[in-house]
């Protein structure tokens, strides 16, 4: 711990930030917390119950009228932390589809880190894994439970420049995937979902 703060102390003195360890701490959880105000405000109505479902037990008392956090919220779903990441980085400004909330709230290994809609820049949930197709024959690729953009209707094939297009990018016609982290398959149910 004593390595740590002298390496922040000689970061703070270099950098001319001239802040201390508590300091930025503390701007960091503000920012973060500015965060997450932003996306809950976002969540459409409807879809209330299914985030708070997934938020980690006891970062938050629920009063009735929405959260109220006992430290910094967090989620049980990577997607979920990941569209947070964004809104905290300022890379997306939250506007959350229903469809693309129940997508990551349902399927825990979805990520949402990279590819996003060439049209409205929405950022699009996926899993990195390997298809099987009908003739038992394997291929690395990703998943996407859409194959248009939630938001927007657009063709979101575009966006994926180092998918082959003979990959599917959703399981149909006897195509399996099986995710690279959590190793769970998916079949037709993740193309229903979406749909």
């Amino acid at each position: 711990m004593n390595r740590l703060k002298k390496w922040f102390e000689r970061l703070a003195r270099n950098s001319g930030l001239g802040i201390t360890p508590a300091e930025y701490y503390r701007r960091q959880k503000r920012k973060r917390h500015r965060a997450l105000v932003s996306f809950l405000h976002a969540v459409p109505e409807d879809c209330y119950k299914l985030v708070s479902a997934h938020v980690r037990p006891g970062c938050y008392r629920d009063m009735g009228q929405g959260f109220v956090a006992t430290e910094i919220l967090d989620f049980d779903r990577s997607g979920l932390r990941d569209l947070v990441l964004l809104v905290e980085r300022g890379e997306w400004e939250p506007t959350l589809p229903a469809a693309l909330l129940e997508a990551v709230c349902r399927f825990e290994c979805l990520r949402c880190t990279s590819p996003r809609c060439p049209d409205c820049r929405l950022p699009l949930p996926y899993a990195s894994g390997q298809w099987t197709g009908p003739d038992d024959r394997r291929w690395q690729g990703i998943l996407l439970p859409f194959t248009r953009c939630p938001a927007c209707d657009a063709d979101v094939r575009p966006a994926l420049r180092w998918c082959p297009d003979y990959l599917p990018l959703v399981p149909k016609d006897g195509w399996t995937f099986r995710c690279q982290d959590s190793g769970c398959s998916h079949g037709e149910q993740v193309h229903d979902a979406a749909r």
